[in-house]
């Protein structure tokens, strides 16, 4: 039986004014890069930045459908309570630390450190993976309420590793290893383990911005093969936690995604296109 679901969702946002445009999210390569003059200020032997960072987001949202739909009716609750810092130091060295005190316990979203120099960069600790295009952006600015279906879907997420970056011009490689969530880690040998790669191109056309990306993604589930896992979604609001749409539990032991994007910009305008396929390898198939 298909249902109609018919959503109103209003999302109240307050974020530090000097962190609107949030630009130092990592990894870069979004088609919205952080300007040059970014990672110029800790290559060029500046003194010690230290700015403290902050986010409140509150959702109310509604969720209507046929009598008796499950998951629907009237929501509201605290999205993101985060306090953080961002630190830039002389000779090209950074870090992050956010943490969320809506969760209980307080968790760390961002917790990394890194440095820059010309066209390379590393960055160790949990961070953002080499995620979809969508994710490369700051999550103040999306151009829907939402992140793509497939993010939830797929399991794009923050992890712990190493991200290794060669960005020059328009074009740019990034490549990492990364294991779970700091609060998920419990035993090296048994803890999943993915490699990750991205690469871009982005040339600047006139006043229009185009690019093309591509990524694969290959992760060893290791003690997560034993818990049954499920590929689905939400509607369209990230408040409710039912699932409309969804596989059964898969012992899934690996997994290989394939990414591709295109995207353009033009002024004020831009249009973007991803796809996203997953491929889940269980046991004795």
């Amino acid at each position: 039986r298909s249902a109609l679901s018919v959503i109103l969702a209003l999302s109240v946002l307050l974020a530090g004014p000097a962190f609107a445009q949030d630009t130092a999210e990592r990894p870069a390569g979004a088609i919205n890069a952080k300007p040059a003059n970014e990672k110029a200020s800790t290559q060029d032997g500046l003194d010690w930045q230290i700015k403290p960072r902050w986010r409140l987001q509150y959702d109310i949202a509604d969720i209507d459908g046929p009598a008796g739909l499950p998951g629907a009716g009237s929501f509201d609750a605290i999205r993101r309570a985060r306090l953080g810092v961002d630190i830039k130091a002389p000779e090209g060295f950074f870090a992050r630390v956010d943490a969320e005190f809506q969760d209980s316990p307080i968790v760390f979203v961002d917790a990394y450190a890194g440095w820059e120099k010309g066209h390379f960069s590393v960055t160790v600790g949990q961070q953002k993976a080499i995620d979809p295009l969508d994710l490369h952006g700051s999550n103040l600015n999306t151009s829907f309420m939402e992140r793509p279906a497939f993010y939830n879907a797929f399991n794009y997420g923050r992890g712990t590793g190493l991200l290794a970056a060669y960005e020059r011009d328009d074009f740019g490689i990034l490549g990492g290893i990364f294991t779970d969530p700091l609060i998920m880690l419990n035993d090296v040998d048994k803890n999943s383990i993915s490699a990750d790669f991205r690469s871009y191109w982005s040339p600047q056309i006139g006043e229009v911005r185009l690019h093309l990306a591509g990524s694969v993604h290959m992760r060893d589930l290791k003690d997560f093969a034993s818990i049954p896992t499920r590929y689905r979604q939400r509607p369209f609001v990230r408040i409710t936690d039912t699932r409309y749409i969804g596989t059964p539990g898969l012992f899934v032991e690996q997994e290989t995604r394939y990414g591709l994007e295109a995207a353009t910009t033009w002024r004020r305008l831009h249009a973007v296109a991803e796809v996203h396929w997953l491929k889940a390898s269980r046991a004795q198939l």
